[in-house]
């Protein structure tokens, strides 16, 4: 075929270049044949495997190495305290009923599908997300780079950009990818699933409007967002995390996002009783929790992180009663005072 488009007026003062790709790296019979064909003609062609043929495309090796590194979302902002780092299996709940599993989702954003999750402030979104990308991850590697690499992006870095190459250009310099500019090209040629965490942090720096003023607020807020997601390749998945509340009604959130009316809409729900304790025992703590306590699992997690149990009487069955207790309790160990929290604030 080269050789055929050679022949042609207008390409012949053009240098042709083929590639013969094969599955795994060529080997040295196949690199063979193609010089035997190549001997008598101006014609260059570049034998190279997939990977190889990818890595020239985006290094996703060290995209995926220089992400690791680098915040997950709301992630950055949790405790620690030499606590195991523990993983219990949370459901994602359909809003059209039923639950599916991380394995589930997974493959949808490999099958190219859009997913819209929704959940209040610090029922785990960023960590989920987390979890989905490390899960691309290992398939991406496991199948060779065969696949697409996920593309994890925090939304509240892209405030005030217009233009989808400005938010991956931001997405590089921020984890410390030179290539910004191959990224942009793996993701226009569909090898990138994308995962954009906290559609909700994206506020441009100055309003002065109306609240009646607010839909359009956010419709500009969200255009380069909006175009990421719509210039996408439909081969490539999409998923979009943050709170729903942002937004005024479920159907102004999937426009403004771009994610079409075809999209999977999915919810986190707070750990009930079994994940609970399920969390509990993998982190070494032995705790009966109250009822009047919620189980969001960022408060939960701050509390075994900061060794706050202890401040947290299980015996009150009055919820306001019960939280007083437990906010002198956390005032006073938190200052290291001795002197009761009614009287410290009479002496102020």
């Amino acid at each position: 075929m080269l050789i055929d488009l050679q022949r042609l007026p207008d390409n012949s003062f053009k240098s042709l270049t083929g590639w013969f790709v094969t599955r795994e790296e060529p080997t040295a019979e196949q690199r063979k044949a193609i010089g035997e064909i190549l001997r008598n003609s101006r014609v260059v062609i570049h034998s190279v495997g997939v990977s190889t043929l990818q890595r020239r495309l985006c290094n996703s090796e060290s995209y995926l190495s220089n992400r690791n590194s680098a915040p997950f979302g709301s992630i950055s902002y949790s405790a620690r305290q030499n606590l195991p780092e523990v993983k219990v299996p949370v459901p994602f709940f359909s809003k059209e009923g039923g639950a599916l599993h991380l394995k589930e989702i997974v493959q949808k954003l490999i099958d190219g599908e859009n997913i819209l999750l929704s959940g209040e402030f610090g029922i785990g979104k960023s960590h989920a997300l987390r979890e989905i990308y490390l899960a691309l991850r290992k398939s991406h590697f496991r199948k060779q780079k065969l696949t697409a690499f996920p593309l994890h992006i925090n939304l509240r870095d892209c405030a005030g950009l217009r233009s989808p190459a400005e938010i991956i250009r931001r997405h590089a310099e921020e984890i410390g990818f030179p290539e910004g500019d191959s990224l942009i090209s793996a993701w226009r040629a569909g090898s990138c699933i994308l995962l954009l965490d906290g559609f909700d942090e994206v506020v441009p720096p100055r309003w002065l409007g109306s609240a009646s003023d607010l839909k359009d607020f956010r419709w500009e807020a969200l255009a380069p967002v909006r175009r990421l997601v719509e210039e996408t390749p439909s081969e490539a998945g999409v998923i979009v995390c943050g709170r729903s509340h942002y937004f005024s009604s479920e159907p102004e959130m999937v426009d403004a996002l771009g994610l079409g009316r075809e999209c999977n809409l999915m919810a986190l729900n707070d750990f009930d009783r079994d994940q609970l304790q399920k969390y509990l025992d993998l982190v070494g703590v032995q705790w009966s929790v109250p009822e009047w306590m919620p189980t969001r699992p960022l408060l939960i997690g701050y509390l075994v992180s900061m060794q706050l149990l202890s401040e947290v009487d299980p015996t009150l069955d009055n919820p306001s009663a019960a939280w007083r207790s437990f906010f002198m309790r956390f005032v006073n160990a938190s200052l290291g005072c001795l002197l009761p929290f009614d009287r410290r604030l009479s002496s102020a």
